[in-house]
């Protein structure tokens, strides 16, 4: 379809869309989305149970105990934790690194999850 006007393809004005409807790869991707995003809003509801809230409270262990592991790894990391208790900081890096992310990913959520420490 093409505009009288100008010649070029005929676009609705508010939507700035081609007019004719959507085409088939714009349905699959609205199709896709819709997909996604009812799989987030399940995956959401399954958080939210105790069942879910304990899962990731084991994930978050299990991060803690990896960030714990590489950090004692790291020469320099152990140089920095030294220096930071000399000067009286005891700062559990894995605990908190995991805890942080977690939060970031879940947000308010996460304040639900039961500590397994």
């Amino acid at each position: 379809m093409s505009d009288s006007i100008t010649g070029g393809m005929a676009v609705d004005i508010r939507s700035g869309r081609p007019r004719g409807g959507p085409t088939e790869r714009e349905k699959l991707t609205e199709g896709q989305l819709e997909a996604e995003a009812s799989a987030g809003i399940e995956a959401d509801q399954k958080l939210k149970t105790r069942a879910g809230k304990f899962f990731v409270a084991m994930l978050e262990k299990r991060l803690w105990r990896r960030i714990e592991h590489l950090v004692n790894g790291d020469p320099a990391a152990l140089e920095i934790l030294g220096e930071l208790q000399e000067l009286g900081y005891d700062i559990q890096v894995g605990e908190a690194a995991a805890k942080r992310l977690t939060r970031i990913r879940l947000g308010r959520q996460a304040k639900e999850i039961p500590s397994l420490g």
